[in-house]
């Protein structure tokens, strides 16, 4: 993982964590107060270059002289090790992930992933993608903390993207890519099939189906990048 890749993912777990949203929500409203004309684009750079090192000064010298921590919190604002660890696929919530490439010569492909996306004009629409990596971030404190995350290559949703709504279905351009740094997502995401068509003049366009997660207990699990069993954690 390059240092740009380990900074990205570094900050997206803050970003994505609930126990850290009332600390987010502090900043924001100290930054609106200090730059009250600032866009929201502008804004969002101020917040990912600026949250991470805010974080870990305000939790270490100034919330911890007056307050108990949480342990996991503590742990967040501290940063990730500089060791990660990687994995073929991994088993969450009913849905089971392989990478891309460990899952190329499998008759099913498990390597999609989707997201709800959200503009700044609160217009939503989900954004697709395959599963590149599985890696696992490791947080260091009184007690262990690690967080998965999924490396995608995600599909440009402009021009790439049909919806069929009557039949429940979505159409994507897999040619189409994204173009952007921000690739990763937690591993609590929605699974879904493709299943590329026969259609001579339609060969770039898959057809996407989201998969219900199996009735099984909600267990998480990973396959190791060595072996294909699985080992729970």
């Amino acid at each position: 993982m390059t240092n740009e890749e380990f900074k990205a993912a570094a900050t997206y777990v803050p970003f994505n964590c609930e126990e850290v949203t009332p600390f987010i929500a502090m900043f924001d409203k100290h930054m609106r107060m200090l730059h009250p004309q600032i866009s929201d684009a502008q804004f969002d750079g101020l917040q990912e270059e600026n949250i991470p090192c805010w974080l870990k000064e305000y939790i270490s010298f100034v919330l911890n002289d007056h307050d108990e921590v949480d342990n996991c919190i503590k742990a967040l604002a501290m940063g990730p090790s500089r060791r990660v660890n990687y994995y073929n696929g991994y088993f969450v919530n009913g849905f089971k992930f392989h990478t891309l490439d460990y899952g190329s010569h499998k008759t099913t492909m498990n390597s999609g992933v989707s997201v709800l996306g959200s503009c700044h004009n609160d217009y939503e629409r989900d954004y697709y993608g395959m599963l590149t990596e599985k890696l696992e971030l490791d947080y260091l404190g009184d007690v262990e903390n690690k967080v998965t995350l999924f490396k995608c290559d995600w599909f440009d949703i402009n021009g790439g993207v049909r919806v069929l709504r009557r039949f429940g279905l979505v159409e994507l351009n897999h040619k189409k890519k994204l173009q952007t740094n921000d690739v990763f997502i937690l591993a609590q995401q929605v699974y879904y099939t493709c299943f590329p068509t026969n259609a001579r003049d339609r060969l770039d366009w898959w057809t996407i189906v989201k998969t219900k997660a199996r009735n099984v207990p909600n267990i998480q699990g990973i396959i190791s990048k060595n072996e294909e069993c699985n080992v729970w954690v």
